[in-house]
């Protein structure tokens, strides 16, 4: 008891639970080896010896153990064949014989002879010279071995017939060629003489009975080895090697049958037989490279290749099942595949065996109706689609008598009306299904709770004829042998249609889902996009195109819009740099948000800023006096922005066509406030909209005139005084509107406005060349003639189309004179293109010389070869303005000494005209020389002069 004790205590020692692990372990591992040493040494003691053993009949299982471990231990075997199993079995017990195979378990023997593990199976067939001997044995005389074990089983299943014992081969194969027996019974092992045969009219038509066999050995020191040979005979390879070998058998046995038949049929061997294929996948199909396959057809070959007949394949995928039907029952082709083994055609068709079992199953369109029925007959209101004449026509016409269906000529037809939305169902075999889904069509489902609603044999169809009957026995017997189970195996797609319709789902559902992901995404960017596209990056406010989203047409009437643009931004910007600009730009929208409570802020423009608010007439006062007084402190820089506003306010209630019209309003009132340097707020109501509507309608007037060339040009001579004669033309543009003719004074602010001063500079180009080219075509003109064209500065900023306008010209360089007007700021730009001008053979002039700020020393400029002189240095009364005209000499001294020609602009009297004459200044034109003329009145004045 103490011991116990202590015991149980140490086996709450973890280290002392291992320990007795480890022991038994070990003693397990010594038991083993112990066993493998003695077996090993069982084994060596037989090495370089013989080893006898027993064999009754062809024991093909127990050669081959015995060879193949002979060879691996280097045993000698030597085989004593027996004639009687009874001797064979009486060797081993007398220690003739070590061992001997294939013997079935008798309990009677089992103190006397040691049994090992089953080794294989040894299968029991019928061996007849009757085809049409298959079930029924009544008396039909049966030789059955006289030692067979089974008898009493055998005698079970044969029940009816008369049995008639034999004692070995021989004596069977007496037997069944006398006629004595209508068939024999043996193990297949046991008699391989009668399966191998060939005159004999082998039938393995039934298989009666299998049996397990074993190894025997005499009890004692024999039985460790008989286990070593046990094992090794279970090995996988050597298994597979019997099961090789015994097929082998049956397959010649089988062959043998066939050609018997052959013979005894008396078929036309030269005979060409023609089979009808119907096109369904998987069954028979073209690849694709057009060639014909699928299981029917590799069946149909292999069996006429055994038969050794031979056989032609129709197939047309357009042709109908019905017409290929109808060739068959006319006997115009001999064979039909697949086809559908019923017993109401059994009377028109010799049908083979089956070659493959289907079922048939209901299809409809993914989503469509799901969950709904639960039985086939339930569709008798549904749209059914199926082939005509076929199988499936006929299996639910026995579940739906009365029942309307959408016929097609084919099943793939039929699928097709299915995906079209012709029918809401097919019905079709699980195998074509199965073939659909190997393609990938995932439009298409099995109604789940349908699901297989019938089973259908397919076999291979034949002429209701003698030729016919005999076909059909030997592609049975051919079946046997080609391996039928393989072929159908191999050309079946290999899926579980239930379990691939349902991942087809599940993989719909996840790209649905993913859908959705990518969708919500792209509706996340979008709305991310859309505000970075309606806001201001800098200021965070919404911009240009934000106002205009919210607001297409109009906004509120009890709004109040002020339109602010900030005074010199653009200059602060330069000078200061965008950083500046952006503190400013910030700082502004801070603060016009902190003060325009309910209203809304928009940065309309790069310095121009849009409030609309619900404002009184005092709050909007507030609100303006507030914003004057703003000032932006920049610690960088170390300096304070005081900023001023162009202010445009739009009154409530004012009356506008649409938002269109009061942004152009808008920017006329502000341009005018700019030019006029006119800081006061600018009001736009009742009573000073209808101004600027005029106006703005008056630019778009003057924007379609552009767009049409509806401007002209007219004439101004330039004169020579001292020979009265005109040596040259101004080009002069005009505007014929509403019956008037308009010159620039009264539309080229406008002009300007639209950015068409250059458009209109390369019109007058244009014009000009076109007037110089009449002219000479006339006669009216020399080479000394020169032409002079108005080129505004906005021409420059566009300097290559100019250019381009420029070079058109057909008029010689030389004579033409380009005008430049003197406010134009004469810096290294316009240094640059005047360069480019003058290098093309162009002449340039300063017009209005005197009425702007350009200095004299950029007079002396290589580049300007004439000076046109303003009206205003011209004295109107020449007796009383006697400094003017001495300003006027002096000046035209020093242009002289420059060696630029002087042209006089203005000249209105004659007093005027003969000034110059006296004082050397022969160059001039005016009203009193000659007005600006149409080209009309040109050529007449031209022509009077000559």
């Amino acid at each position: 008891m103490k011991y116990l004790i202590l015991f149980k205590h140490r086996l709450k020692t973890p280290l002392f639970v291992i320990g007795l692990l480890c022991l038994s372990l070990f003693a397990i591992n010594s038991s083993l080896f112990a066993a493998t040493q003695s077996q090993s040494k069982l084994i060596q003691l037989f090495e370089d010896k013989i080893i006898h053993v027993a064999l009754y009949n062809d024991d093909i299982a127990t050669t081959m153990l015995f060879d193949a471990i002979s060879k691996e231990r280097n045993f000698t075997v030597k085989y004593h064949q027996y004639m009687s199993y009874e001797a064979a079995v009486r060797s081993v017990i007398n220690g003739k014989n070590h061992f001997m195979g294939n013997v079935r378990y008798h309990k009677g023997l089992k103190d006397k002879l040691a049994y090992s593990a089953p080794t294989h199976i040894n299968e029991l067939y019928l061996i007849t010279s009757n085809p049409r001997l298959k079930q029924d044995f009544d008396e039909h005389r049966i030789g059955i071995h006289r030692e067979l074990m089974t008898k009493d089983a055998i005698s079970h299943v044969l029940q009816g017939a008369k049995l008639v014992e034999y004692k070995d081969t021989n004596e069977a194969l007496s037997l069944l060629e006398t006629g004595a027996v209508d068939g024999v019974v043996d193990f297949l092992s046991n008699n391989v003489a009668i399966f191998t045969e060939q005159y004999y009219k082998t039938n393995l038509d039934l298989q009666l009975s299998s049996q397990v066999v074993s190894l025997i050995t005499q009890t004692g020191e024999m039985e460790p080895l008989l286990k070593v040979l046990t094992d090794y005979l279970n090995q996988d390879n050597f298994q597979k090697s019997i099961n090789i070998k015994r097929n082998e058998l049956k397959r010649k046995a089988q062959k043998a049958v066939i050609k018997y038949l052959v013979k005894q049929s008396n078929l036309n061997l030269d005979k060409e037989y023609v089979f009808n294929l119907e096109v369904r996948r998987p069954f028979i199909y073209f690849d694709d490279n057009q060639n014909l396959t699928g299981v029917f057809v590799e069946v149909i070959k292999k069996s006429c290749a055994l038969i050794s007949i031979s056989c032609v394949l129709k197939a047309n995928a357009q042709t109908s099942w019905e017409r290929l039907y109808n060739e068959f029952l006319e006997n115009e082709v001999q064979g039909i595949a697949p086809l559908t083994i019923l017993d109401e055609r059994k009377q028109q068709v010799n049908f083979t065996n089956e070659a493959h079992h289907n079922q048939m199953v209901i299809l409809k369109r993914t989503n469509f109706k799901d969950d709904e029925f639960d039985h086939v007959s339930e569709l008798y209101a549904q749209r059914m689609g199926v082939v005509k004449n076929d199988f499936s026509e006929w299996l639910l016409r026995n579940y739906i008598p009365q029942m309307t269906f959408e016929y097609y000529d084919t099943i793939d037809d039929a699928f097709q009306g299915l995906i079209d939305k012709e029918v809401d169902y097919i019905t079709s075999s699980k195998s074509y299904i199965n073939s659909q889904l190997e393609n990938n069509i995932v439009n298409v489902t099995l109604d789940q709770r349908i699901s297989t609603y019938h089973d259908i044999p397919l076999g291979v169809g034949f002429n209701k004829t003698e030729e016919g009957a005999h076909l059909a026995a030997l592609f049975n017997q051919a079946f046997k042998v080609i391996n039928l189970k393989k072929i159908v195996r191999e050309g079946m797609p290999q899926f579980d249609f239930t379990e691939q319709i349902s991942n087809q789902q599940t993989k719909q559902k996840r790209t649905v889902f993913l859908a959705i992901i990518i969708l919500s995404i792209l509706i996340y960017l979008t709305l991310k996009f859309r505000r970075i596209s309606l806001h201001d990056d800098l200021t965070g406010l919404r911009n240009r195109r934000g106002f205009n989203h919210k607001y297409p047409q109009r906004f509120d009437e009890n709004l109040t819009m002020i339109f602010l643009d900030v005074v010199n931004f653009k200059e602060k910007n330069d000078f200061f740099g965008l950083h500046e600009g952006d503190l400013i730009l910030q700082t502004l929208s801070a603060t016009f948000k902190k003060h325009v409570g309910k209203g809304e802020v928009y940065r309309y423009g790069g310095n121009e800023f849009l409030i609309l608010a619900p404002f009184t007439e005092n709050q909007c006062r507030d609100f303006l006096e507030t914003i004057q007084t703003i000032e932006v402190t920049s610690i960088k820089q170390q300096v304070k922005h005081l900023l001023s506003f162009t202010t445009i306010i739009v009154e409530k209630g004012t009356e506008y066509q649409d938002l269109e019209q009061l942004f152009a309003i808008l920017y006329i009132a502000l341009r005018k406030q700019k030019q006029n340097h006119d800081n006061d707020i600018c009001y736009i109501n009742k009573d000073t909209l209808s101004m600027f509507v005029k106006t703005s309608e008056f630019r778009k007037k003057l924007a379609n005139a552009m767009e049409s060339k509806e401007l002209s040009a007219y004439f101004q001579p330039i004169y020579d005084l001292s020979a009265n004669k005109i040596i040259g033309i101004e080009g002069l543009s005009r505007w014929y509107s509403n019956d008037k003719l308009l010159t620039p004074y009264f539309y080229f602010d406008e002009l300007k406005a639209l950015n068409k001063e250059a458009e209109l500079d390369f019109l007058m180009i244009e014009i000009m060349d076109d007037c110089f080219s009449k002219l000479m075509q006339r006669g009216l003109i020399d080479s000394s003639f020169q032409i002079n064209i108005n080129i505004s500065f906005a021409s420059f900023r566009q300097a290559s189309s100019l250019y381009q306008a420029l070079n058109k010209m057909q008029t010689p360089k030389s004579q033409v004179c380009l005008e430049i007007l003197e406010d134009t700021v004469l810096d290294e730009f316009l240094i640059e293109k005047f360069e480019k001008l003058t290098q093309m053979g162009f002449q340039l002039a300063i017009d209005d010389f005197g009425a702007g700020f350009m200095s004299i020393e950029q007079i002396k400029s290589h580049y300007i070869s004439t000076v046109k002189l303003d009206r205003s240095l011209l004295p109107i009364n020449i007796i009383n303005s006697t400094s003017d005209l001495t300003a006027l000499l002096s000046l035209v001294t020093m242009l002289k000494s420059f060696d630029k020609k002087i042209v006089m602009e203005g000249i209105e009297t004659e007093e005027q005209a003969e000034l110059l004459r006296k004082n050397d200044i022969n160059r001039a034109q005016g009203f009193h020389l000659a007005k600006p003329l149409s080209f009309k009145d040109l050529v007449e004045l031209l022509e009077s002069k000559q």
